[in-house]
């Protein structure tokens, strides 16, 4: 007879998030390892595992993302995310047993994206209005021949209260929209628009020059453009006459 080895408790502490553009439920990938292994250093266990996949080539690693997500300590950092069918491919490897407890789990959370509870986990799981939550930035991406353009509403926000930092193949935008003290207005018959933190991390489809990175904002309209690297552009080396 089937027993649901997933306990309450268990599955409160595995952190997720809905993402309304892919309407798709992420969890965090080290909370899902650290109650199938029952060991105390899930995020170490991942690690290993990571570079065993990266290693074989396996596509699991690529399927995998990451978004910020509150620590024990209650701060946001980086944790490595994946969807329902990339955990289960993931529990597949260190321990079938797990497999039916988590398919189930699972069902669970994604058919809340069927409902009008899913926009509300998700505003309790990330996007609260508490000072240190974090939310993230929902963002357009344009993927032209030489250049990459990402677009995101950044509405009442000054310049320099964002951060957007550049690597080869990521984009990171940071900001924090100042709180309006709603939180205990009782005035307030509905309220939708998000005051606080937010960040998105951005995996990028072609690697970019960093050097040649264009940011605007107009209006409320964040406007970065990106310049790809011609990977197919060569340059004719001349030989120099060494004297011996």
């Amino acid at each position: 007879m089937y027993k649901d080895i997933l306990s309450n408790d268990a599955k409160g502490s595995i952190r997720k998030y809905f993402d309304e553009v892919t309407k798709k439920w992420y969890f965090s990938i080290v909370d899902v390892i650290g109650i199938v292994t029952q060991t105390s250093d899930s995020r170490n266990y991942w690690k290993v595992l990571k570079n065993r996949l990266k290693k074989a080539q396996n596509k699991l690693v690529t399927d995998c993302n990451q978004l910020k997500m509150r620590a024990s300590d209650g701060k946001f950092y980086l944790t490595d995310v994946a969807d329902s069918h990339t955990l289960l491919d993931i529990i597949k490897i260190i321990s079938p047993t797990h497999l039916e407890s988590f398919d189930r789990y699972f069902d669970q959370i994604n058919s809340l994206s069927q409902n009008a509870d899913a926009s509300d986990q998700k505003l309790s799981t990330l996007a609260s209005f508490e000072s240190d939550e974090v939310a993230e930035l929902p963002i357009d991406l344009i993927n032209n021949e030489t250049v990459i353009i990402i677009k995101s509403f950044v509405p009442c926000i000054a310049p320099e209260s964002l951060s957007v930092t550049v690597g080869y193949d990521t984009v990171t935008i940071e900001g924090e929209r100042p709180s309006q003290n709603i939180k205990n207005n009782s005035n307030y018959f509905l309220q939708e628009i998000y005051w606080g933190k937010f960040c998105r991390l951005i995996k990028l489809p072609a690697l970019i020059e960093i050097d040649r990175v264009d940011c605007s904002i107009s209006h409320g309209l964040l406007i970065i453009t990106l310049q790809k690297i011609n990977l197919s552009r060569t340059k004719k080396i001349k030989i120099l006459n060494a004297m011996y």
